[in-house]
């Protein structure tokens, strides 16, 4: 995939960012953090692959099964081993990071604590977590640091972007803030479905006509398409409202919905 010249600028400033996260200390990282997902939303091949690598993705499944507070986990932050899910962990990561919603201190505390202080703590999340999220993306993209395609001979063992991201792409007009709140969105929903598909509180008809307007949600995301959203989460309320866990998400989406149009 050949990837255009002002977005391999865009790429190199990204792992620049990226490089600077993973080899520096804790001071200023949630300043890093910041800089490095800005990148992000100006950067069409960047953005459509985190965007697909979200797709059906249930961030608050996966982070608590990696957590070492996951008695299976053998007292080790265990990350997946699929680039795509690899993507998808670290980036809602960061961006809960960003948001406030996770402390990042906490976080590493928690899961690579060492006793020889806070900053080797953070070399131990910085080497488990940001460096495979690193790697993932360039075997992903089949790029190197720079944005410049690797020549095929190289390409042999790594994943194909084609079957990552598809053909259609996602327009990127909106700043960098509207397009955080659309991947946000897309998180949300991402949980909500997957409440949705294990609910026992809905009867199998309420179950496929939810399914199918989440499908629809989905679909107006891709597009940025706020009326088409609004309009679907009438109809999602009357379903959310039957199950506490749906209910939650239900009412993220509403509050990320409504930063659209008062932020």
């Amino acid at each position: 995939m050949e990837i255009k010249e002002q977005d391999q600028k865009k790429i190199k400033i990204f792992f620049d960012a990226c490089n600077e996260l993973i080899r520096g200390k804790f001071i200023l990282s949630d300043i890093k953090i910041s800089r490095m997902l800005k990148t992000i939303a100006t950067c069409q091949t960047l953005y459509s692959l985190f965007s697909n690598c979200l797709l059906n993705y249930n961030f608050d499944r996966e982070f608590r099964n990696a957590r070492i507070s996951n008695k299976v986990n053998g007292g080790y932050f265990v990350m997946p081993t699929e680039e795509r899910k690899i993507v998808a962990l670290v980036f809602c990561l960061l961006l809960e990071v960003d948001k406030g919603s996770i402390s990042l201190q906490s976080f590493v505390n928690e899961n690579f604590y060492s006793s020889e202080g806070y900053n080797v703590s953070y070399s131990n999340f910085s080497i488990n977590v940001l460096v495979p999220f690193k790697s993932a993306i360039l075997k992903m993209l089949k790029i190197k640091e720079d944005g410049t395609t690797i020549p095929e001979e190289e390409k042999a063992d790594q994943v194909s972007i084609e079957e990552i991201i598809e053909e259609k792409r996602i327009p990127i007009e909106a700043d960098y803030d509207e397009k955080m709140l659309f991947v946000e969105l897309r998180k949300s929903l991402n949980e909500l479905y997957s409440i949705a598909k294990r609910s026992k509180r809905l009867n199998i008809e309420n179950r496929d006509n939810l399914l199918t307007i989440l499908d629809a949600i989905h679909e107006a995301i891709n597009l940025e398409n706020l009326q088409i959203v609004n309009a679907l989460m009438i109809s999602t309320k009357y379903y959310s409202e039957k199950d506490k866990g749906m209910l939650r998400y239900y009412r993220e989406m509403i509050d990320i919905l409504l930063k659209f149009y008062y932020n």
